[in-house]
């Protein structure tokens, strides 16, 4: 576990007011709507670390929130998760992150986040021009890198870090999660950067190094991206037809059990009010329906959605709901249930280990066992009893 050296010395808000914490964050990241969806207390905690290129933030809120920013415009996030569990939907690519684990998230178009009570993440802030420059030097002498590079069509709209067409290709990607090793490796780059900018104020002569260690951390992080970028997409989607294809069931169920539908009681409900507060700027009705919906769908996950029912909680016709998910998203409106309840098992799996993986599938409406550890296979590359096997074996 890394030790983030000097990072704690650097408190900038302790609050137990939910306005003030919500003020405070959306001034140093992005602005955002955030929910206060559980039912534990406010205990939001924020630490800086900033640099002339990186600012390196550990925050958490106590209670469980449901986080809807702004899209990132020239910047994108890492976010390591040292306590609790978190979920994070990029342009519409759903990732669940326990303990250790670390995303770069760099969406384009939506992005929306779900941390558990007394999560903990420890978040990087890197611009993309940052990256543009770390990697110039791979693409011009790296035959890996222009090979996985070619075929871009020209820097990112709107990314006003005039980046060059190699280097456009992969800052395309919404979304990596990193492995094991990887996310081994950013941990020990994470606590040398602690160690740096912490010390260079103490010893000036450090800058030049720490001018050095930013460089570094934002090529591991393009490398990344590229290498996600340069992955074969026909590979890629035979797991994923198989997991969000066309032939969703109508029902929204994600199982058919023949003969009809066992009953799925719920182990434990965390629903979200409905009527709770949303606190941010206006983001107009298509944000308020957005808004409906996640509270609709995470209060009823044990139980079958059809596309009607979802339409109707956000006032649209089913023809416009698909359109809308779609533009939200990325994904048809069955599809993105699925995924829905695959990433709240998941959350569970992870918060809460000792659960039985029955009563967990169950509870978000798999009624189905076997089809369930399918499912939850081939979205996240583990069994659900592996999920727990690991997350009991780290936390032990």
């Amino acid at each position: 576990m890394s030790t983030l050296p000097g990072l704690y010395a650097h408190r900038v808000l302790r609050s137990h007011e939910r306005v003030e914490s919500h003020a405070l964050i959306a001034d140093e990241l992005s602005d955002y709507l955030l929910r206060w969806a559980g039912a534990a207390a406010v205990d939001t905690d924020v630490f800086k670390l900033a640099t002339p290129r990186l600012a390196l933030y550990s925050m958490r809120y106590g209670d469980e929130v449901e986080i809807l920013p702004q899209a990132y415009d020239d910047f994108l996030l890492v976010h390591y998760a040292r306590k609790g569990a978190i979920e994070v939907v990029s342009d519409g690519l759903r990732h669940a992150l326990g303990p250790g684990e670390v995303l770069i998230s760099n969406p384009r178009r939506s992005v929306s986040l779900r941390w558990s009570a007394g999560c903990e993440q420890v978040i990087l802030r890197v611009p993309h021009a940052l990256l543009a420059q770390a990697l110039t030097g791979i693409e011009v002498g790296g035959t890996a890198c222009s090979h996985a590079a070619a075929g871009a069509r020209g820097p990112i709209a709107g990314s006003g870090s005039g980046l060059g067409p190699q280097t456009a290709r992969f800052l395309r990607v919404p979304a990596h999660k990193m492995g094991l090793a990887e996310a081994q490796l950013w941990q020990v780059q994470l606590d040398a950067f602690c160690a740096y900018a912490h010390g260079v104020a103490h010893t000036p002569a450090l800058r030049p190094w720490l001018g050095q260690v930013e460089s570094f951390m934002a090529q591991f992080l393009g490398l990344q991206l590229l290498a996600q970028a340069g992955v074969d997409p026909s590979s890629a989607r035979q797991g994923a037809a198989a997991l969000w294809g066309d032939g969703e069931d109508p029902t929204g169920s994600p199982d058919a059990v023949e003969g009809g539908r066992a009953e799925a009681a719920p182990l434990r409900d965390r629903p979200i009010d409905p009527s709770a507060p949303v606190l941010g700027a206006s983001c107009g009705r298509d944000g308020q329906r957005r808004e409906r919906l996640l509270a609709y769908v995470d209060a009823h996950l044990s139980r079958p959605l059809s596309l009607e029912e979802l339409a109707a909680v956000v006032a649209l016709s089913p023809r416009q709901f698909t359109d809308r998910m779609h533009r939200w998203f990325g994904l048809s409106p069955m599809a993105w249930l699925r995924r829905r309840r695959l990433e709240s098992a998941r959350c569970s799996l992870i918060h809460r280990p000792e659960d039985d993986v029955t009563e967990v599938a169950l509870a978000h409406g798999f009624a189905h066992l076997g089809r369930f550890s399918q499912y939850y296979k081939a979205a996240f590359a583990e069994l659900p009893r592996d999920t727990r096997r690991r997350v009991t074996a780290s936390s032990g």
